[in-house]
């Protein structure tokens, strides 16, 4: 366990068991970590919170950590001494080059987050996902004392406790966006808001909230009628919408889906008075755009650029895609797209003066990713070069 004020402690179990101190010299860097918590799962007696962290940069790996934070015990608990894989369980940071990882609690309505990279293995200690992404820390399951309270959960980074440091041992990382928690306790049931095809056999249904996934991709939960049959589910970007595959829709046909058995994170099932939905797909018209037979990434225009340019790509079919740009060495500098697009032709502008701050002349790198929708089979992946010119 690391401190901020440059000594490290090692504590057995408990404040008033014995303490070690080793004193070295740290590295304050300019390196920065961002935290939140998500609520997972809640009942009527727990709730499940996750811990996240990511770093600005990505590059960094964690090392030996103490991370501080409190909660309001008016509304949650926990036991005094923590049970690992009963009150709480590790996704990172425990075991293999690590040591158990653990979570104590040294007083009322304080959590210590304790992870140890012996010395001997630093260097050797997990990358943490950038701002584009979140790397799962540990889950912990709180006790509900107040199903009418807020579950209030809040960063201490100013604790002189607290330290996250760099897999060299050495190097501080500084606590930048940190997103404290306050949750209301869930009563109210989740609802089928809409469906809308995107295209012939992928069908786009949203619900009022975030659904839970055991129940939400269970095939056997849904119907629709008029003879289409459903293949496959995954879940969006977007957690409270659902694309589902299914066998191909008639033109100008009307059709209803409805829903049963769906919960929501708290396990409250989707009401019978709002589970159906009905849509339809438009006849289709003799001028419509083919669809493309391939997928194509053109080569950005114009190029070079200053201070925007257009990036042209196809789709053939239905997928979750991705269009990024890279400086030269490989840093990501925007996202331009992250969603699911139905197949067709697409444009998107790189506007630099509003979408990756103030980037300098030279040359960069724009990638399209794509993964397929349920049953497609189908993925693609193309890089181009483009030069912006100050």
């Amino acid at each position: 366990m690391f401190f901020n004020f440059c000594t490290r402690m090692i504590l057995k179990s408990k404040l008033t068991a014995s303490i070690a101190i080793i004193l070295f010299t740290s590295v304050i860097s300019g390196a920065e970590i961002n935290g939140r918590f998500v609520v997972t799962n809640s009942d009527s007696s727990k709730i499940a919170v996750l811990m996240q962290i990511n770093t600005v940069t990505g590059t960094y790996g964690i090392g030996g950590a103490t991370i501080v934070f409190g909660f309001d015990t008016s509304a949650i608990n926990i036991i005094s001494d923590p049970v690992r894989n009963t009150d709480y369980i590790f996704h990172n940071f425990s075991d293999n080059n690590y040591s158990p990882a653990t979570i104590t609690r040294p007083m009322k309505g304080r959590i210590w987050v304790n992870i140890d990279l012996p010395f001997n293995n630093s260097n050797n200690g997990t990358i943490v996902s950038d701002t584009s992404g979140w790397t799962d820390v540990v889950t912990i399951y709180f006790d509900i004392t107040d199903a009418n309270g807020l579950a209030s959960i809040n960063w201490l980074s100013t604790s002189p406790f607290w330290g996250i440091y760099d897999d060299d041992n050495l190097t501080l990382l500084e606590p930048n966006l940190f997103q404290n928690l306050t949750y209301t306790y869930d009563i109210t049931p989740p609802q089928l808001v809409s469906a809308s095809l995107l295209d012939s056999v992928n069908l786009e249904v949203e619900f009022s909230e975030t659904v839970d996934s055991t129940t939400a991709l269970n095939i056997s939960n849904y119907s629709i009628d008029n003879g289409i049959n459903i293949l496959g589910i995954q879940k969006s970007t977007n957690q409270n919408k659902l694309i589902i595959n299914t066998t191909a829709h008639t033109f100008g046909h009307q059709y209803t889906i409805t829903v049963n058995n769906v919960a929501d994170l708290s396990g409250n099932l989707i009401s019978a008075n709002h589970n159906a939905a009905e849509y339809t797909i438009p006849p289709s018209d003799a001028d419509d755009e083919k669809i493309p037979t391939e997928f194509i990434l053109s080569q950005n225009y114009p190029n070079p650029f200053n201070p925007s340019t257009v990036i042209r790509y196809q789709l053939p079919v239905t997928s979750q895609i991705s269009i990024k740009v890279y400086d030269i060495l490989g840093n990501e500098v925007a996202t331009l797209v992250d969603e699911f697009k139905p197949a067709g032709s697409y444009e998107v502008e790189f506007n630099t003066s509003t979408s990756a701050g103030d980037l300098a002349s030279g040359v960069y790198v724009y990638r399209l990713q794509t993964a397929p929708s349920a049953g497609s089979g189908r993925a693609f992946t193309e890089t181009k070069k483009m030069v912006l010119l100050r």
